[in-house]
């Protein structure tokens, strides 16, 4: 009997860890603008190509982190070529966009702005490795009287960069 009640144990264990690991929400498909608006578009080259031509994949990840602009407009650029024009949509917050990217090696500008959201965000990032972004909007207005939501948070962009893949929950 305990022999069986172990074995039940130990099925629900290494059910449940591997349930978890399988619970990350991973982002949607890439979505692509036509490739004629962009020459970065990601394209099925080799990995080895990819190094001998001196070009590297940027992965970046685009989202929505507020309630009361929704749907926000956001167009992106890296160096002055307008790569991303779409309205996102902020859903339950929980809602990045991928979008894949091949750039040649060295530095590069990223620029994102939102017209609706009066948003702008300009950074400069080094590529010399596969790298992974995400632009995120954020706004909450502020509630003078409100003790739980406090000043609010202005409307802006924030931009981070990771060597390695982003996993969002």
């Amino acid at each position: 009997m305990n022999l069986k009640v172990l074995v039940l144990s130990v099925i629900i264990l290494f059910y449940t860890c591997s349930s978890q690991k399988n619970n990350l929400v991973k982002p949607e498909k890439s979505e692509f603008l036509d490739p004629i608006m962009s020459p970065y578009i990601f394209t099925k080259n080799k990995k080895t190509t990819l190094k001998k031509s001196n070009k590297y994949k940027f992965v970046l990840y685009v989202s929505n982190q507020n309630f009361t602009i929704d749907p926000v407009d956001i167009s992106v650029w890296i160096d002055s070529k307008k790569i991303i024009q779409q309205d996102f949509y902020v859903n339950d917050g929980h809602n990045w966009k991928k979008f894949v990217f091949i750039l040649p090696k060295g530095i590069h500008t990223i620029i994102a702005k939102s017209k609706e959201g009066k948003a702008r965000i300009e950074k400069q990032f080094e590529l010399n490795q596969k790298l992974w972004g995400v632009i995120d909007y954020w706004y909450e207005p502020s509630y003078p009287k409100s003790r739980v939501f406090g000043s609010g948070t202005p409307k802006q962009f924030s931009f981070r960069l990771s060597k390695g893949p982003i996993y969002f929950m």
